[in-house]
């Protein structure tokens, strides 16, 4: 059986936007992740600076 060409062209026209919003999802949570890893960082340096400046005070109290 022999396809007609309209159904083809039909078919690539239903796939492209679907693969596009694939692609797009992949790069917002490649995004996401990026964020809260950068996120976590920061609330870890923040971490380690209040607890330096609670030692400087308790040094500076005793």
């Amino acid at each position: 059986m022999r396809r007609p060409p309209g159904l083809r062209s039909h078919r690539e026209i239903e796939t492209a936007p679907s693969f596009s919003q694939q692609q797009q999802q992949q790069q917002q949570q490649q995004w996401q992740w990026q964020w809260q890893w950068q996120w976590q960082w920061l609330q870890q340096r923040l971490r380690l600076r209040l607890r330096q400046q609670q030692r400087c005070s308790w040094v500076g109290a005793a």
